[in-house]
């Protein structure tokens, strides 16, 4: 039926229908009268035509297909260059922006509209070289040149922003004024440029991650960065808002090997800074384009995107995607990958605490890495097998594996691998009762960690020292380790480790008996973990609950946490907690200790692709 006399309009896009207002009346009556409670609902603020776009979804599914929200997106916004108005309504938006577009010099006319291609929010003097073609003297100038006619705003050091609607007006003077082989040979030099940098940022922070070398047809005169580990890091962190957009630009954009191959050379800056939840979007769009590329890669992203899914706790996809990658690696004929899959198979199991089928999956990775005499993932496997005696209970298991690897990381000279392994020997120690040990393992894996920038694991060597100094009953020394920790983790924007860092907080102000603070702490924790599950951690942040509640006098809601630990630990494969917590709630011996169950990391600590 056509949409003629209704109060909006109706447009087919791959099966679904689109319904965009015509008018603020008409906006409302599609918003209240004919949207249903399932239908994705789009609204650009200003009330003009269009700003409000419904998407019909009669079959209730909860993620419409990418492709449909991103037109409908466009439509929510069609019309605001022409509909927006200035100086009470004599000019409209796109005449200012045209008449200052007009007024450009021809190199910076062309950069601005050049710079309407590039799918990031942000970029550099470096990059407007790049997207030009021209020496970087010559593109600084026409960014300043801009930036006096308040086309770009300043974003930071050398880094410049395009208001959203800027850029979209920019984006249609591309079309409109620059030829299609122009723009095609700019779209290639950006995600070039990008490749590059990827590369030569990979060789300074991770070289051993050597998979992938690509192929450069505008190979730039010299990185940004240098060769210096954390100039490199530091760089990638003034891009990291551009990275994800670039990926899917170009996996989008008929350049999927490109796509495929940044997402592997980013591996090594998201492992030390964290943002997994974006690393996990990217390799997803990383999958897709090596599917489509063919050979190699895809075996390569599959393991990246179970790696990325340990990490944030997603361990049936991560299983699901390592699977499908075993065969392709077994395929490709190189045994590092296929040893490299069953470590992070094992590093899943781990993290459901399915402890036997970790410990015999990091056997194979074990076995296959000997043979192949392969040294870093022979000491990988080996922290990895006494890292997992320790979460199982048994660290006095795990310090032959530990001794091993610790040898072999220091003769092969890869500290990131030293400092895991002093991490996991600070792990056992804790777990044999030796808090003054643990606290030197501890210290060494921080102080390497710091040497390195890698703010994640920075993260869980602080929690592991607040722990240690519960341990030793000072709770007092355990915060100077937990805050640093708490403002360190919201950087890198990990919710599950945000969360284990406030429930740590939580028990040691308990411990210094500030218990407004620790019910603060853990009300935050749980609030994350409903976002974050993790019922292991969960069971331990009700049981935190629980000693807050009895702490307080309140012994019948400390019951009822408890008992609600007590379910979760059980769900969680953690049945020893359950019945040590069991005993406590019948009134018998054995009361757990404030920092019981320890802290859980990500994931086993030298697990990568």
């Amino acid at each position: 039926m056509s949409s003629k006399g209704r109060p909006y309009k109706t447009i087919h896009f791959e099966g679904f229908d689109i319904l965009v207002g015509r008018s603020d009346e008409d906006n409302d009556h599609l918003t209240f009268e004919v949207g249903e409670p399932m239908d994705l609902w789009i609204h650009v603020a200003g009330g003009t035509a269009g700003s409000h776009v419904v998407v019909r979804n009669p079959e209730k599914l909860h993620d419409l297909p990418e492709e449909v929200v991103k037109r409908a997106a466009e439509l929510a916004a069609a019309d605001r260059l022409d509909a927006l108005a200035l100086d009470g309504g004599s000019r409209s938006v796109r005449a200012v922006f045209a008449s200052a577009y007009r007024a450009l010099s021809p190199a910076a006319a062309r950069l601005f509209r050049l710079l309407g291609l590039h799918p990031g929010p942000t970029f550099g003097t470096r990059l407007a070289a790049v997207l030009t073609g021209v020496p970087w003297g010559i593109a600084a100038e026409a960014v300043a040149e801009l930036a006096r006619a308040h086309l770009v705003g300043g974003a930071g050091p050398d880094r410049y922003r395009l208001h959203d609607l800027i850029q979209l007006f920019a984006h249609r003077c591309a079309l409109a004024d620059e030829p299609a082989p122009d723009r095609a040979d700019a779209a290639d030099r950006l995600v070039e440029w990008y490749l590059a940098v990827a590369a030569a940022a990979n060789r300074a922070v991770d070289p051993s991650r050597d998979r992938v070398a690509p192929a450069l047809r505008h190979p730039p005169a010299e990185p940004p960065f240098g060769t210096d580990r954390h100039a490199a890091l530091a760089f990638l962190d003034s891009e990291r808002d551009n990275l994800l957009p670039v990926v899917r630009y170009a996996a989008e954009h008929g350049r999927p090997t490109a796509a495929w191959q940044l997402t592997y050379l980013l591996a090594g800056f998201y492992n030390a800074r964290g943002h997994w939840q974006e690393r996990v979007e990217m390799c997803r769009w990383g999958v897709r384009a090596a599917e489509y590329d063919g050979g190699a890669g895809e075996a390569l992203m599959r393991t990246s995107f179970g790696v990325a899914c340990v990490v944030t706790g997603r361990y049936a996809e991560a299983l699901d995607s390592l699977r499908q990658a075993l065969p392709l690696v077994r395929a490709g004929g190189d045994p590092r990958d296929e040893g490299n899959v069953h470590n992070n198979i094992a590093a899943a199991h781990s993290g459901l605490r399915r402890f036997d089928l970790a410990i015999e999956a990091f056997g194979q990775a074990l076995v296959v890495h000997s043979a192949n005499r392969y040294p870093l993932g022979v000491a990988m496997a080996l922290n990895n097998i006494g890292h997992t005696y320790v979460r199982m209970g048994r660290p006095e298991l795990s310090f032959d594996n530990l001794g091993g690897a610790l040898t072999a990381s220091r003769r092969i000279g890869n500290r990131w691998l030293e400092a895991a392994v002093l991490h996991s020997l600070g792990e056992a120690d804790l777990g044999c009762g030796e808090p003054d040990r643990a606290r030197g393992h501890l210290g060494e894996a921080l102080a390497i960690y710091r040497e390195l920038g890698d703010h994640r694991h920075q993260v869980e060597v602080l929690n592991a020292l607040g722990l240690a100094d519960l341990d030793r009953d000072q709770p007092a020394a355990a915060l100077d380790h937990l805050r640093p920790a708490l403002a360190l983790v919201r950087e890198a924007a990990d919710q599950h480790l945000e969360a284990v860092t406030l429930t740590n907080l939580g028990r040691a102000q308990l411990g210094a008996g500030d218990l407004a603070a620790s019910r603060e702490h853990l009300a935050l924790a749980l609030a994350l973990r409903a976002r974050a599950p993790d019922p292991y951690e969960e069971a331990r942040l009700q049981h935190g609950l629980g000693d807050l509640a009895d702490r307080a006098g309140n012994r019948t809601w400390a019951e009822r946490h408890w008992g609600l630990a007590v379910g979760l630990y059980a769900s969680a494969n953690a049945q020893g907690e359950a019945d040590r917590l069991t005993a406590r709630l019948r009134g018998e011996r054995g009361q757990p200790s404030l920092a019981a169950g320890g802290l859980r990391p990500v994931a086993p600590p030298g697990q990568r692709p």
